[in-house]
């Protein structure tokens, strides 16, 4: 106790050495109202048995989550709850906020509030029982009931003790803000119809303000995640005009599917409207650009995009 009580003291917590605001403040919001927690890092706080959860834990991260309308996500509810095998494609399929520990018979929400937690865990008791037929569509609509203030259905094992929804208070207290893609927000900041690479200069701008600074990264990390996705579509899909890409060998040789096979440099990958244009020399010399200008095989980042007719890096 005197080890926690130097750390926390009266009114300082230990959470004042994390690195992001948003799960600093919901740390030290939840401290005053269920005490301190029962366990401390400088990364991570944990409450047992608090508000209906089994374990409430907030870390010292700002996680991008798309779904269903952009936001970040650090806190994290869990139950216990046994989930047959046969539910667990749909549930991933939902959200990847829902976290299933099958050995442990546990099942975890994440998300920035306490009431998307409670309403997410309340979908998983929902589709398990037979209540309701799992599906993004209806998951999604119930979180978004919640971003009007509204619980539907309510969660009647959740007391919401903090008075995030029941009180009125979610929309005032956590909510205001919390989703950088709010276009009145943008206009504020003068970022409305600003093109990446504007953003990118605000996102490192000594003189901007951290909230504008903030929107200008969320929406950075908005657009290369759908443009990541979008491509990914187009690799996988047979049906896309762009679909069924390969990866191609130094020889100009399409060889299996776009993926990296251990011991391979990092992979050139075309459609196979891309293959059927260009000569096998030119493939060849593609592939020879590629490795090239991206040698290591390991790197992790930004994509280095290589011209397919030999011309270095776009």
């Amino acid at each position: 106790m005197k080890t926690f009580k130097r750390f926390f003291g009266e009114s300082k917590l230990f959470t004042d050495l994390w690195d992001n605001d948003e799960p600093k403040k919901f740390a030290q919001h939840l401290t005053k109202k269920f005490g301190p927690p029962d366990e401390s890092t400088n990364k991570r706080v944990v409450w047992y048995n608090k508000d209906g959860f089994k374990r409430i834990e907030v870390k010292d991260e700002y996680t991008l989550h798309c779904c269903p309308a952009p936001h970040y996500d650090f806190v994290y509810s869990t139950i216990d709850l046994h989930v047959p095998k046969e539910f667990v494609k749909v549930l991933a399929e939902s959200s990847e906020s829902i976290l299933l520990d099958l050995l442990k018979n546990e099942v975890s929400a994440r998300c920035a509030t306490l009431s998307a937690n409670a309403v997410t865990l309340n979908y998983v008791l929902d589709v398990v029982s037979g209540r309701v037929v799992g599906s993004k569509e209806e998951y999604e609509k119930r979180i978004k009931q919640l971003y009007k203030n509204k619980l539907d259905p309510d969660p009647e094992w959740w007391p919401d003790s903090t008075g995030e929804v029941r009180k009125g208070n979610m929309a005032e207290n956590f909510m205001d803000g919390r989703n950088p893609q709010d276009k009145g927000d943008m206009a504020r900041h003068g970022l409305k119809n600003k093109t990446i690479a504007q953003l990118k200069k605000v996102r490192g701008s000594d003189s901007a303000s951290p909230r504008k600074k903030q929107l200008a990264h969320f929406y950075i990390n908005m657009h290369s995640e759908e443009v990541v996705s979008e491509d990914l579509r187009k690799w996988f899909s047979k049906t896309h005009p762009e679909g069924g890409w390969k990866r191609i060998n130094s020889k100009g040789e399409p060889i299996g599917p776009c993926a990296r096979e251990p011991g391979e440099p990092k992979p050139k990958c075309m459609s196979n409207e891309k293959i059927a244009r260009l000569s096998k020399k030119q493939r060849a010399s593609a592939v020879a650009s590629k490795r090239r200008h991206d040698s290591n095989p390991e790197r992790q980042g930004k994509p280095i995009n290589v011209s397919n007719f030999g011309k270095g890096k776009l």
